[in-house]
């Protein structure tokens, strides 16, 4: 063979190495697992390689799949779950007893459920609460509900950041305008999450931390965050966020 047919070869092997290589690079990294997020009673999330949307909870289809169940953060077990009236865990086949709200993660997801802790409000808080309700001219702040402020490092630098979630919908407190917030302190910046204001009492949502998770290694973390009324006032829901550099955004 002549030497320059040799080289064409060579050439030619090498530009295909090369971008075999970068297939590889660009798509070989992309997660493409599938699975469901269960929130209790709230209806659940079907994902697809990280892009998540809501279900509702009769739609949701659990049949032969895999879960792994939380409750306050901790890892109960590994159950397959069923819907009636209510849900229905079973362990090989066998009825096992699960009481309260609880978050379910398909296995095929891969997904980390963050540990969080509770501390009480602090000056920071206060300060980011007032800055949120400045755009409604709201200064005071002396009645609110009892939820506490989840702290945990959500972006993993080293610093401790904090949601709080606040309202003055109390049964002793009667004001003028009334109000349910959730924010975030990120790195000692606030962000706001949700803001509502009525004149009525009960009439808009209280919000709570439900879970805060991320799925298949992603370096953003996911909040999941449930809106619940007083008394049946409202339709009680459930949103999906998650960080996005200095932001967070709703992604589901």
């Amino acid at each position: 063979m002549k030497k320059k047919n040799v080289m064409i070869i060579f050439t030619v092997a090498i530009v295909g190495l090369v971008y075999l290589g970068i297939m590889v690079w660009v798509y070989g990294g992309r997660q493409t697992t599938s699975g469901l997020i269960v929130v209790s009673k709230l209806g659940g999330y079907e994902c697809q390689a990280k892009q998540c949307s809501f279900v509702d909870l009769e739609e949701l289809n659990t049949d032969n799949k895999n879960f792994k169940v939380y409750q306050r953060n901790s890892l109960v077990d590994t159950y397959e779950l069923n819907y009636g009236k209510n849900w229905n865990f079973f362990k090989d086949g066998e009825w096992q007893a699960l009481y309260g709200d609880f978050l379910a993660i398909e296995e095929s997801l891969n997904a980390e459920v963050l540990d969080f802790s509770y501390d009480e409000m602090n000056y920071t808080d206060r300060e980011a609460l007032l800055s949120i309700l400045e755009e409604e001219n709201i200064t005071d702040i002396t009645n609110l509900d009892e939820t506490e402020v989840v702290i945990l490092d959500l972006d993993d630098n080293g610093t401790e950041d904090r949601i709080g979630v606040f309202s003055n919908q109390t049964e002793e407190n009667e004001a003028e305008k009334y109000f349910s917030v959730a924010y975030l302190v990120l790195n000692g910046r606030t962000i706001k999450i949700y803001a509502d204001y009525a004149t009525e009492k009960y009439s808009i949502p209280f919000y709570n931390v439900f879970s805060i998770l991320k799925i298949d290694g992603e370096k953003e973390a996911r909040i999941i965050i449930n809106q619940g009324y007083y008394d049946n006032n409202g339709e009680n829901s459930v949103s999906m966020w998650q960080l996005n550099g200095r932001k967070i955004e709703e992604v589901a």
